[in-house]
C-alpha cells in the first residue's frame, strides 16, 4: 500500500528573544517542537497554523510571515510528512479554550535553550525552522489554498 503522506503546519514565534515551544510526552521521553499540528481538510494551511496555537497555548497568534516547507520521511516507521511553517507573534490569552491536550506543556525558551536540548526535538525540522525564520521570511501570501 502507498504511503500516505500527511500535511502539517507549525508556527515559529519569538517574543523577547524566546520561542514558544512545545513540551510534549512521547514513547521517547519528552520531546519538544514548535505549536503544530496537521491540518483539518476544509481549512487553509494559515488558518490551521492559528488554530494550533490556539490548541496548544490557549494563546491567538497574528501571522507575520512564511518561512518554508519541509519534508520528513521516517524510515523506522514508514511516516511521511510536509510541514509548512509560518512565523507570527502571540496576540490575547483565550482563557475559554479548553487546550487540545492535557498532557503537553508550553515554554518559552531561548535559542540557546533549544540547541542545548537537541536531543529532544521532535524531529530535526524543530531547529531548522528558527534557523531560517532568522535567515528569511516569506510573505503569508506565498502560501495559496484553493477551494473548489
Amino acid at each position: 500500500m502507498p504511503v500516505q503522506i500527511k500535511i502539517a503546519v507549525s508556527t515559529v514565534i519569538e517574543k523577547d528573544g524566546k520561542f514558544l515551544m512545545v513540551e510534549e510526552p512521547t514513547n521517547d521521553g519528552i520531546r519538544i517542537k514548535q505549536p503544530s499540528g496537521r491540518l483539518i481538510f476544509g481549512e487553509t494551511p494559515q488558518d490551521g497554523a492559528i488554530r494550533e496555537v490556539l490548541d496548544v497555548s490557549k494563546q491567538r497568534v497574528i501571522l507575520t510571515g512564511f518561512i518554508s516547507a519541509y519534508q520528513l520521511m521516517r524510515e523506522s516507521n514508514g511516516a511521511a510528512f510536509i510541514q509548512l511553517c509560518f512565523c507570527g507573534k502571540v496576540g490575547s490569552v483565550v482563557p475559554e479554550v479548553v487546550k487540545d491536550k492535557n498532557d503537553i506543556h508550553c515554554v518559552w525558551l531561548t535559542h540557546d535553550e533549544i540547541i542545548f536540548r537537541k536531543r529532544e526535538h521532535r524531529n530535526p525540522m524543530v531547529e531548522q525552522c528558527i534557523l531560517d525564520y532568522k535567515a528569511h521570511v516569506l510573505p503569508i501570501s506565498a502560501v495559496k489554498a484553493f477551494f473548489i
